[in-house]
């Protein structure tokens, strides 16, 4: 009652039927819009109800016009010559009939395209043609024949037609909302069923037998139209795929054949037209024939294509994916579930995507378990190979519904599960020649491991011991014996206690009077049946723990003296400072200076052997002791308090014990150390206490070789960053200046040269004198740029001044060398570029290196300046007398000009003996063939001096201070004898 409630068909239909049957003056006009109301149905109900059979709604809508118009064309019959109105009314029905056959034929098409055979659609056509079929045929036989014998056949021939396409049609488009014959599906079924019996009924009226059912049949015919077009409106709803059609035997479409073509020749000898029933019926059956060939070959190519990609399949998944490719063909309708066992369990293929999931805890159950599980109380089917017992089932296919309606598919499918149940069995035959190969493989690696394995069960004793354990551990028998006996007992009692995790440790074992290094590791197997013990694997790694710990010791110690380097420093200063509660005093010990001179004097291995005898004379004070860089030590003592004096106390006392005379050699040597001390606890980090150490150090003096950290220190410190900053910035910026003091030739009282100075006038801190920013400059690694600027702002100057005076005039500029400088091996390459992109002469510039650079350098600093001196730039020994003052050394070096320093000329007037040195220098450098030049002229009576000593240069403030480049400039033209 609900789907007519729902259907505003049933309430149109039953009204127009109902005024056409009581008021016979409307009938016409009523049954005309009952059908017009019907054919509306067909077209606008699929469309709203969104139905995938729109199309074929719109044949049967089509077709049920045809045949409205026939029925007015024979109604018209009354204002027409009968003649005519037989005439238009064969032409219909030949219309009718060419009609009905062309769309039979394509909905037979469409119904092998869609892959679908014999089903319910298929069993109703097929009775309905039969019982149309034996009705007609028995009316005609029983009726009289007073009527034109045309007539009978064109009215049966034209309902017929008709019916049979509505039949056509709406089953088709039935079929997907087909759920076990429900409501749609009778409703659809019984509205054709009583289209063909007042068919047959009408045709008996049209006979004059049943004359007063004529009304009552035309009632019948369009309430059964009225049921089909209601089917149209009802919105189509998808249902499950797996539900199960009727099937009707294949054989059943020959019987009917046979008949058709039985009762053929009887039916043309009693009316002609009646060969267009038997011409519908043979069409029908000729379509479904042509769809169980299609179907059939369908099957068999989806076979051979199985077939071969399971010949081919290298794993489970490509078995299953083969598989359930071919079962989606043979079967489309069906909802399958696939389960096939391989190598990696249990594998799940399904044609629908939600049924293949599966679940790990599902892996181990045999395939028809798990269709079961899936499938539940719905009704299924499975297969299964027949050779296999159902607990050794590899493959399982589970289809839903019963296996009776899958006809002749099913031996295909029982054929397509047999074959991947080759296919799997073939996959788990190769895992397990592969898995057999691989235990042999291991079985062999096993014996040839260098690892030592060893297998112990729950008492301790030795189960099995590889040949490495054995050749290791020495040549006792270990299978069966105790463990502990081989490894010791803490050992053994360490794999009881590890036992179920797997862990490592450290062994030492004794062999034969020896130690062996062993990496241990266990593992707990003793649930594995093929072990049942605990596995202990055991690597020999007594070499390598050696060099570890000699690279240990290289990484934490110093190689020449054998003591703790920083690394190591700073780990054990952390530690005390952090663990015990003490004063703690850190100290530098600076040898560089006293390393440096030995290594001069008297080698580099003397040196070194210094620095070896340090570390040794620390080591005796009992303190931490640890080797910095260069030649300094890095010592940590605890004092009695934390305080400045402890520190200081403690410094002098250590100062005294290292300052003492070393005997290296045959010798006693006295060397210079400096020392500095601060006071450190928790709260001061490794290298913050060695900062202010090495500030301590800096601090101290030739006076007092040891000092103790103050924090006016690091104020000073801090001062001096910020100064090398500024000086940096001022290199870079061209923020210095060049001043030039004379050197005046006494011969002829005229300027012969300047002497470059550099001068820095800071913004905020005014002048800054060159006794600061110099070293400032040398001990932080300025020396090198501020040299480069120097000498190329020198060149550029002395190239001006070339340009004042006579090109013959021999005028020349002098640049000071650091020592540094002369370490930089392209430092000859550059100042020789520099002078000569100037276009000046070699002789031009004149660079000063101090007596000390010249005497204390290696023989790399002779190359240099011998390279220089070949260039053909001129040097001077700068300072001499302020050093070594080792005349002897004279003759050896490249150089051209020795300068006396002002020490000797400042009191020359008043000190004949010192006036006597001087001359005795100057006549010692003449014959070395140098040129002498003196500073610290200042006075004429030491010019006088100096002159009549054979001195032919002179410099000071008797002449000028440095000055700038303008100033110096107006000295070229002045004489000063």
């Amino acid at each position: 009652m609900g789907l007519l409630r729902r259907s505003w068909v049933f309430w149109l239909a039953g009204t127009l039927l109902l005024v056409g049957a009581v008021r016979p003056e409307v009938r016409f006009g009523a049954w005309l819009a009952l059908g017009v109301a019907c054919v509306a149905a067909m077209l606008a109900g699929p469309v709203r109800g969104r139905s995938p059979r729109v199309r074929q709604w719109r044949v049967a809508a089509g077709a049920t016009a045809v045949g409205m118009v026939a029925d007015v064309v024979g109604e018209s019959g009354v204002w027409l010559d009968r003649t005519q109105s037989l005439a238009v009314s064969t032409v219909f029905d030949v219309v009718v009939y060419l009609i009905t056959v062309v769309i039979a034929v394509s909905v037979l098409s469409e119904r092998a395209r869609q892959a679908t055979w014999l089903g319910v659609l298929d069993g109703l056509v097929l009775l309905a043609t039969l019982i149309t079929l034996s009705g007609t045929v028995s009316i005609l036989l029983i009726s009289d024949r007073t009527r034109p014998s045309g007539e009978g056949a064109h009215i049966l021939s034209g309902y017929l037609g008709l019916d049979l396409l509505v039949l056509l049609g709406v089953l088709v488009m039935t079929r997907d909302q087909w759920r076990g014959l429900g409501r749609e599906t009778w409703l659809a079924f019984c509205g054709v069923g009583l289209m063909l019996v007042t068919a047959v009924g009408l045709i008996a009226t049209d006979r004059q037998a049943f004359v007063g059912w004529t009304l009552a049949f035309n009632v019948g015919w369009l309430a059964g139209l009225a049921m089909v077009s209601a089917v149209a409106v009802i919105p189509y709803a998808p249902v499950d795929s797996s539900l199960q059609r009727l099937h009707v035997s294949p054989g059943l479409a020959n019987w009917i054949l046979v008949l058709a073509l039985a009762v053929g020749p009887p039916l043309e000898l009693l009316d002609p037209s009646l060969v267009n029933l038997v011409t519908l019926l043979l069409v029908a059956v000729g379509g479904l024939a042509l769809s169980e060939a299609r179907r059939r070959m369908v099957v068999e190519r989806a076979t051979r294509t199985a077939a071969a990609g399971l010949a081919g399949a290298a794993d489970t998944y490509a078995v299953v994916s083969a598989t359930i490719a071919a079962v989606a063909e043979i079967a489309p309708a069906q909802r399958a579930i696939l389960g096939v066992v391989g190598p990696d369990g249990l594998r799940v293929g399904a044609t629908r995507p939600v049924d293949a999931e599966v679940a790990d805890r599902d892996r181990d159950m045999s395939p028809p378990e798990f269709l079961k599980q899936r499938f539940g109380p719905s009704p299924h089917d499975i297969l299964i190979p027949p050779t296999r017992p159902p607990h050794a089932v590899l493959v399982a296919l589970g289809l839903g519904g019963a296996r009776r309606f899958l006809g002749h598919r099913l031996a295909a499918l029982e054929n397509l599960v047999a074959q991947a149940e080759l296919a799997a069995n073939r996959l788990l035959l190769t895992a397990e020649l592969s898995r057999r190969a691989s235990e042999q493989y291991f079985q062999s690696v096993v014996a040839n491991a260098s690892d030592m394995i060893v297998t112990v069960d729950d008492s301790g004793r030795v189960r099995y011991a590889s040949p490495s354990a054995h050749a290791t551990l020495g040549a006792l028998e270990l299978t069966g014996g105790r463990l502990a006996d081989v490894v010791g007992e803490d050992n053994a009692l360490w794999v009881r206690r590890a036992a179920g995790d797997r862990s490592a440790a450290h062994w030492r074992i004794a062999i034969d009077g020896a130690t062996m290094e062993v990496d241990a590791r266990v593992a707990d197997l003793r649930a594995d049946p093929a072990v049942q013990g605990m596995v202990v694997t055991l690597r020999d790694v007594t070499e390598q723990t050696v060099l570890n710990r000699r690279l240990e010791h290289l990484a934490y110690h110093d190689q020449l003296t054998g003591v703790g380097n920083l690394a190591w420093f700073a780990e054990r200063y952390q530690e005390a400072v952090e663990s015990c509660r003490r004063a703690w005093v850190a100290l530098t010990v600076d040898l560089d200076r006293a390393v440096a001179k030995l290594s001069h004097l008297r080698g580099r291995e003397t040196g070194q052997e210094l620095m070896i005898a340090m570390a040794r004379r620390l080591l005796d004070t009992g303190y931490l002791v640890a080797r910095l860089d260069g030649s300094r030590f890095a010592v940590l003592a605890s004092a009695p308090a934390p305080t400045a004096a402890a520190a200081a106390d403690l410094a002098c006392g250590l100062h005294a014990r290292i300052a003492v005379p070393f005997r290296l050699g045959s010798a006693r040597t006295p060397v210079e150390v400096n020392l500095g001390a601060a006071v450190v606890d928790d709260q001061v980090g490794v290298d913050e206490a060695l900062r202010r150490t090495s500030l301590a150090v800096a601090a101290a003096n030739s006076r007092s070789r040891w000092r103790v950290f103050e924090p006016p220190m690091l104020t000073d410190e801090i001062e001096r960053e910020s100064l090398r900053s500024d000086l940096a910035a001022a290199i870079d910026n061209d923020g210095l200046e060049l001043h030039y003091q004379p050197i005046v030739d006494l011969t002829t009282g005229q300027v012969c040269g300047f002497e470059a100075l550099a001068r820095w006038l800071h913004p905020t801190r005014g002048a800054v004198m060159p006794d600061i920013f110099i070293p400032l400059a040398e001990n932080t690694g300025l020396i090198g740029g501020l040299g480069r600027w120097v000498l190329r702002r020198a060149v550029r100057d002395a190239a001006r001044l070339r340009s004042l005076v006579d090109p013959e005039r021999e005028l020349h500029v002098s640049v000071n060398v650091a020592a540094q400088q002369l370490t930089d091996p392209g430092f000859a390459r550059e100042v020789v570029a520099t002078v000569a992109a100037a276009d000046l002469p070699q002789a031009a510039i004149c660079l000063e290196i101090t007596e000390r650079t010249v005497l204390d350098g290696t023989e790399r600093n002779l190359e240099i300046l011998r390279e220089l001196k070949r260039s053909g730039l001129l040097l001077a020994i700068d300072d001499f007398g302020t050093g070594h003052s080792a005349l002897s050394y004279l003759l050896e070096l490249p150089v051209d000009v020795l300068k006396l320093d002002r020490s000797f000329t400042a009191d020359i007037e008043t000190s004949p003996p010192r006036a006597q040195l001087v001359a005795g220098i100057i006549r010692l450098a003449d014959a070395a063939d140098l040129t002498t030049l003196a500073e610290g002229v200042e006075t004429e009576r030491q010019q006088d001096i100096l002159q009549a000593a054979g001195c032919r240069y002179v410099q000071g403030f008797r002449y000028s201070p440095a000055v700038p480049l303008p100033e110096a400039e107006k000295f070229l033209d002045r004489t000063w004898i």
